[in-house]
């Protein structure tokens, strides 16, 4: 089964980003900071994907993207960057960091689909 780690502090955005998932029959977990996110990481890095903020308490979306990509211990999981109002210089010190996507908020959900569909390398299995 497809593992997908969201990382955001926004409810509604976790809710929706869970939702979208599902349509594509993934297993999501959920985490509100980057703290947290890297620890979840570290105890099982068995994920496909990561969706996360750049704009998170406790660490950063951008300094998890640096952290979790320069670990030799973690395997490469692609990490799409979600931000809000995000021009050239943001995008470009995502990707530096590790970013091989980017999600601009406002989230919609053919958005999230769209990510969904080109990164995990399937097409959706739901009707939607």
């Amino acid at each position: 089964m497809t593992r997908i780690l969201i990382v955001n502090d926004d409810p509604r955005a976790c809710a929706l980003l869970r939702e979208v998932a599902a349509e594509f029959e993934a297993e999501v977990d959920c985490s509100r900071d980057g703290l947290h996110a890297l620890e979840t990481l570290r105890e099982n890095p068995e994920y496909d994907l990561v969706l996360t903020d750049l704009n998170l308490p406790r660490l950063s979306g951008l300094q998890l993207l640096k952290v979790v990509n320069q670990d030799t211990r973690l395997p490469r999981i692609p990490m799409v960057a979600i931000a809000s109002g995000a021009g050239p210089a943001e995008i470009s010190d995502a990707t530096a960091a590790g970013a091989v996507g980017f999600l601009p908020k406002p989230l919609t959900a053919s958005g999230v689909r769209n990510i969904l569909e080109e990164y995990l390398g399937v097409g959706l299995t739901a009707i939607v």
